[in-house]
């Protein structure tokens, strides 16, 4: 036991900080930075650059979603997810393999089915 050691992480202030808080501050520090340097240099820019950029800042302005491409890709992995894990209960409660067979597909069917509606509607209205 060295009374040196101990006495420096008595004294030192950030001997008891969790580096957890350090880092979240240290992050939302370079979020706000590079936010607002962002918008300030790229965003805010009246002309649209070409090619990778050009993409870039219509989705940073959201001026293209990228929402439908998401529940395409997403939708059969769930389904098919939700169809595999319900053959988990077929040996052991069959009222519940056919719950979320049936009910788990179906909900998730009407889920992605209103956020392709919310897509659609945002599309329709833009016309």
């Amino acid at each position: 036991m060295n009374l040196g050691n101990e006495l420096n992480a008595y004294f030192n202030p950030f001997a008891h900080i969790n580096f957890a808080l350090i880092w979240t501050i240290i992050v939302i520090v370079l979020s706000l930075g590079g936010g607002i340097t962002l918008y300030f240099t790229f965003l805010r820019n009246k002309k649209k650059p070409s090619g990778f950029l050009g993409v870039v800042k219509d989705f940073l302005c959201f001026k293209r979603f990228g929402l439908e491409e998401i529940l395409k890709f997403t939708y059969p992995i769930f389904a098919i997810f939700i169809t595999l894990y319900s053959f988990v209960f077929i040996t052991t409660n069959v009222a519940q393999f056919f719950k979320l067979l049936l009910g788990g597909n179906v909900a998730l069917r009407l889920v992605y089915e209103l956020l392709t509606m919310i897509s659609n509607i945002e599309k329709n209205t833009k016309k």
